[in-house]
């Protein structure tokens, strides 16, 4: 399974233009928390009850928030100091977030 999702990774940055291939194509819920793959950060996504999206990125080199929205083939991320779009994919519980010249960053949703 880990293969597969590298591959994943592997295909949609190779093709990152290949705008079919990114986004959430079977409308998954994005909400809830996930773990990168390397087991070094958490990921946790919450949608507010104005319907605002905020989430928490814990790394080792510290805690990560903002708010979020959620486009066809980009989250569009806004921080207290920047905004930017990121590819993503999500399929089921597996979640691919797409950083502009990094390395994909690969999620496992551990719960909702």
């Amino acid at each position: 399974m880990k293969k597969t999702i590298i591959t994943i990774a592997i295909l949609i940055a190779s093709f990152g233009s290949a705008q079919n291939t990114l986004g959430n194509p079977y409308n998954d819920q994005i909400y809830g928390v996930y773990k990168s793959s390397d087991g070094t950060q958490v990921l946790e996504m919450f949608q507010n009850p104005d319907n605002t999206s905020t989430f928490i990125r814990t790394t080792p080199d510290g805690t990560v928030t903002g708010t979020f929205e959620q486009f066809d083939n980009t989250l569009h991320v806004n921080r207290a100091s920047t905004s930017y779009d990121l590819n993503y994919y999500l399929e089921q519980e597996h979640l691919i977030v797409i950083k502009p010249e990094e390395k994909p960053l690969l999620f496992v949703k551990i719960c909702e």
